[in-house]
């Protein structure tokens, strides 16, 4: 019987090529999952340990714990609790009926926020100087002075951008009165006029807590609560964020180390300057703000969400 040979067919090592074997660390992970398992979750947790010792050992968290703004068992939080869920209450009946109604205005409501936490490394502090103040800008001016920026913005009840939460709203605002804020700063320096502005302010200004506020206050003392506080909302009035960076700016960084020591003006300007900062120690290394993005988003009839994002 005569054999053909086929001179094309190739031998068995070109058909079946040697693989290489697999290394030792992927022998050892098939072979012991969980042991490799558990040495890597036992490094997280190490790595985690590591990181919590360090922040304790350096002084720990910079800002002011927000947990520990109030006293619990203090008159004043119960009243502020009160107010807080009856305003949650509205805001929660009103959102249902605007649900209902299917007239959600665009971007009222906040969607994402974006956190910013600032360190100097000079004796000055963030605060201290031109330079520091205007790299802090900067940093918000990325999105601020972006022409799109109004498209994606959380929007207010004038149908305004929102200014990021941050004490840059005061250094560049609209408007700055030396004489107001320094009349302000010469009040609440005293401890006297300060402790009937925290005693009487929010009673005789706002009208909550009267059950445990003195009687029979002197007209002079009514008079000089609502004084300070007519002078520093007029103040707050234009921190908006949308001046130039004003000369005085040590002026208010002063004005904001005294309107910490006030219960009533506290939460405005505490949450940008760190612990260490007050009236005797006018230096803050950190600061940080929040700029927060509006939803729902206004999408074009031809689109749809997905596409959106695409582009």
């Amino acid at each position: 019987m005569e054999k053909f040979y086929d001179d094309d067919v190739k031998d068995d090592d070109e058909l079946y090529p040697s693989i290489d074997p697999p290394s030792p660390f992927v022998v050892s992970v098939v072979h012991n999952p969980l042991l490799v398992f558990g040495t890597i979750l036992l490094a997280c947790f190490g790595v985690t340990f590591a990181l919590y010792f360090l922040v304790l050992t350096n002084a720990g968290n910079p800002f002011s714990d927000l947990g520990m703004e109030m006293d619990i068992i203090d008159i004043r939080s119960k009243h502020y609790n009160s107010l807080r869920l009856a305003r949650q209450e509205v805001k929660t009946a009103r959102n249902i009926a605007t649900t209902a109604a299917d007239t959600t205005p665009m971007q009222s409501e906040i969607a994402e926020s974006t956190y910013w936490a600032f360190e100097s490394d000079s004796k000055e502090g963030v605060f201290g100087d031109p330079s520091s103040i205007g790299r802090m800008k900067d940093t918000f001016d990325i999105f601020l002075a972006d022409t799109g920026f109004e498209d994606y913005c959380l929007l207010d009840s004038n149908r305004k951008c929102e200014r990021p939460l941050s004490p840059l709203r005061m250094y560049y605002a609209s408007s700055w009165d030396s004489e107001m804020v320094q009349s302000v700063i010469d009040n609440l320096k005293d401890p006297n006029k300060l402790k009937k502005f925290n005693t009487l302010g929010w009673c005789y200004v706002l009208g909550i807590n009267c059950e445990n506020a003195p009687q029979d206050v002197p007209r002079r003392d009514k008079n000089l609560v609502n004084n300070i506080y007519d002078k520093v909302r007029s103040i707050m009035d234009s921190w908006d964020m949308r001046g130039e960076l004003i000369e005085e700016y040590n002026q208010a960084t002063e004005l904001a180390s005294y309107l910490l020591q006030t219960e009533m003006f506290k939460p405005a300007v505490d949450f940008g300057y760190d612990k260490d900062f007050s009236s005797k120690n006018q230096v803050s290394k950190y600061s940080r703000g929040i700029l927060n993005w509006g939803s729902p988003l206004e999408i074009p009839s031809n689109q749809t969400v997905k596409d959106q994002l695409k582009e």
